[in-house]
């Protein structure tokens, strides 16, 4: 059943014990009413009842007062004796009394039970003891003589110590003119007795007379068969009393089973979701109760929602510490999992623990030849290789595009990492098969071993620098870091400091070489260059600083150091040559900040400068691995009028379809390939600067030093250059003092 269906049946069920509740409240009540209603005549008539009877002693003790004056009686009080049988008959049939009575301080004088009967009337001696001492006022009571109640009145005799005392026996006959009046049974009963009427009667008591000290007081009782709306008033009031107690008790049922098909089951669901919220157990899971109902169905979605989310959790966390092509354990994950290493042999006797850092050789070769799904397949090939290539403990990670790390435990020497780390380039050696040809694949390997102090940042950078070292000395070689490259990292740490001091102090220079135009030298641009003369070391050249700048965070500051510097520059250029721009090398680091593009604006701005007196450089290996990553930066400065450079362009890093989408405007030949020009070679160049005219490139020619080398660009009409030729790296001063000139550069 569902719960929509339950729930309506119990509100019908609950709405359906209220009116019943209601229906025996009102029954009640209306059964209350009607006997209180009831009970309310019969006090009524109870009352005229005891009216009745007390104006019949009212009366009674007035016609005893005018009998207490009679003279007969007085004279018999002044002579003594009995008093005269006349006075007797004359005052009990007037009376209409049973008994006479004559009291006096010495007690009684005379009595009879009737005027006509000389039977003494026997009254109980306390009953006289307390008539002699009554007050002088008339008193009425009522007194049990033979078992039968008497209506005794008692009334002073004007003039003398003593009182006259009068009985009415109060029997049937005599009840019933009350019986008349009230229309009911009537009895007199002793006060001190409960009055419990019979079945199917009711009874109503009322007190008679203020009675002496020490006398009992009596009731009069009415006792009668109850009305037929009396009895219908009582069957209400019993019905109206069991419908409401019906309703309770179904009603307190009815709650117990909402709470438990769904009260409970709410409160556990809320519980269990609020479990989830605070995340105090991912784990929990809803329970169903096998009824299929609205909060089973709801329970069970929940769960699979759950699930889902679980799903998804540990999805992501496993992308967040794995490499999305290969599934290798990327930098973060790599680095985790060192640190442990290394606590674990920091805190036990073990063997100790040796990284090695691969740089695959010919992924670039392939990449170009192949396409970039081959380089793809080339590098998920390598993570295989590797990964079968190591012991479980071990750890395998792409740090990034094709540069490859490895976690080897329980080294117990450097002979044992070595051998280790042949076997995997024996491994890396193996050609690639790919759409059923093979191409030949290599690698360059640092190692480096582990002591006690080495944190994973540092041991990680020195198997960097050995990978380095193994590259320069021919690639596909394994290289060790030891002494010499740890002086070679001591020397490079020393001059990172040395640099990042003269950057805080302004130390380092920005000379500006000019840009020209190949046919009249006129100058176009200049290109802004950092030079650092140090007071101990000398002169650093940029072979020396540029690359301990990129390698570390100081890439970022020194690129921005000479932007704004750059821009002040290019300011006073500008009021000679109008249209003169400045060129500044960007590292990857720079381009990667989330402000660049702010920052290179604000540059522009505080030197008042358009977007189009900035030319911003770019390295052709450094573009080519990060085109995607970079191209919305470089979208919304070109749109401020920002123009980018290609640096080294010919060294075939980048392919050319892709530099067709790429927002570079000009192409800046390298100058190893431009040297070649007027001595039989510069072929390449020659084949470049056609390419770059033909893709709508501006193209500038670096390196040109001899006159011959010019000719033959302005020969093939390459736009503009740059070289020894038309002038060197140089101070601003000096160069603007050059190119004030209205002559030509090469001609000054």
């Amino acid at each position: 059943m569902r719960i929509r269906s339950r729930t309506l049946a119990l509100v019908a069920l609950i709405l359906t014990l209220a009116l019943t509740l209601a229906l025996g409240v009102g029954l009640r009540v209306l059964g209350a009413d009607q006997r209180a209603a009831a009970q309310a005549v019969l006090d009524q008539d109870a009352g005229a009842a005891v009216v009745e009877m007390q104006q019949e002693a009212a009366e009674l003790a007035r016609a005893a007062s005018a009998v207490s004056e009679d003279p007969a009686l007085h004279a018999f009080l002044s002579g003594g004796g009995a008093p005269p049988d006349a006075f007797l008959q004359r005052a009990g049939w007037a009376l209409d009394v049973d008994a006479l009575l004559l009291v006096d301080g010495t007690g009684p004088r005379w009595g009879r039970l009737a005027p006509n009967s000389s039977t003494p009337l026997d009254l109980p001696a306390g009953l006289i003891e307390q008539l002699r001492h009554a007050s002088a006022s008339a008193s009425t009571l009522i007194a049990r003589h033979e078992g039968e109640p008497w209506l005794v009145v008692t009334v002073p005799v004007v003039g003398w110590d003593a009182r006259l005392v009068l009985a009415r026996m109060l029997d049937a006959g005599r009840l019933a003119q009350i019986e008349r009046i009230s229309r009911a049974r009537v009895e007199l009963r002793p006060s001190e007795d409960s009055v419990v009427p019979l079945p199917g009667e009711v009874a109503a008591a009322a007190p008679l007379f203020g009675e002496l000290e020490g006398a009992r007081g009596w009731s009069l009782v009415l006792q009668r068969a109850p009305y037929d709306a009396e009895r219908v008033a009582d069957l209400l009031a019993v019905l109206g009393g069991n419908l409401s107690v019906l309703a309770v008790v179904v009603g307190v049922l009815l709650l117990l089973v909402i709470d438990r098909m769904v009260l409970r089951r709410l409160a556990h669901l809320a519980d269990l979701a609020s479990r989830l919220t605070d995340g105090a157990d991912h784990g929990v899971r809803l329970p169903t109760g096998g009824e299929n109902d609205e909060i089973d169905r709801l329970a069970a979605a929940m769960n699979g929602i759950l699930d889902q989310v679980d799903a998804n959790t540990a999805r992501l966390r496993h992308d967040a510490l794995h490499d999305p092509l290969t599934g290798l354990a990327n930098r973060a994950l790599f680095t985790d999992r060192l640190e442990v290493a290394l606590a674990r042999a920091r805190r036990a006797d073990i063997p100790g623990v040796a990284v090695l850092f691969i740089d695959l050789d010919r992924l670039k070769a392939i990449n170009d030849q192949l396409g970039h799904d081959a380089g793809d397949h080339y590098i998920s090939e390598a993570a295989r290789r590797l990964q079968v290539s190591v012991r479980p403990g071990d750890t395998v990670a792409r740090l990034g595009g094709d540069e490859f790390a490895i976690v080897f435990t329980d080294i117990l020497d450097t002979g044992a990492a070595h051998r280790r780390g042949q076997s995997v380039l024996e491994l890396l050696r193996t050609p690639l098969r790919y759409h059923s040809h093979e191409h030949p694949v290599s690698a360059s390997i640092g190692l480096a071993l582990a002591s006690r102090g080495h944190t994973a940042e540092q041991l990680l950078r020195e198997a960097d620098i050995a990978m380095y070292s193994a590259k320069a000395g021919g690639r596909d070689r394994l290289a060790v870091f030891d002494e010499h490259l740890q002086g070679q990292l001591t020397a490079r740490s020393s001059l990172e400091t040395l640099l990042r001091r003269a950057l805080a102090n302004s130390e380092v220079e920005v000379n500006f070489q000019p840009i020209v135009r190949t046919d009249d030298l006129a100058v176009v641009g200049v290109e802004a260059l950092a030079r650092w003369h140090h007071d101990g070391v000398g002169e650093v050249e940029p072979s020396r600083f540029l690359p301990v700048a990129l390698d570390s965070s100081l890439a970022v500051h020194l690129d921005r150091y000479v932007l704004f510097r750059a821009v002040s520059a290019a300011r006073r250029v500008r009021d000679i040559h109008s249209d003169a721009f400045v060129a500044v090398n960007f590292s990857a680091r720079t381009l990667d900040e989330p402000d660049s593009v702010l920052f290179i604006q604000q540059a522009l701005q505080s030197a008042s400068l358009p977007g189009s007196a900035l030319v911003v450089e770019l390295r052709e290996a450094t573009l080519g691995r990060n085109e995607a990553r970079w191209l919305p930066q470089m979208q919304e400065l070109t749109a401020m009028g920002v123009r980018f450079a290609l640096d080294d362009f010919g060294l075939g890093q980048t392919p050319i379809a892709r530099l067709v989408g790429l927002p570079v405007q000009v192409l800046k030949i390298e100058g190893d390939l431009v040297r070649g020009l007027g001595h039989g070679g510069g072929s390449v160049a020659l084949g470049l600067i056609g390419l770059a005219a033909a893709l709508g490139r501006t193209v500038v020619a670096k390196g040109v030093e001899e006159e011959v080398q010019r000719e033959r660009l302005r020969a093939v009409g390459c736009p503009l250059m740059q070289g020894y030729l038309v002038g060197r790296p140089q101070p601003l001063d000096l160069l603007m003092a050059l190119i004030g000139h209205a002559a030509p550069l090469a001609d000054s």
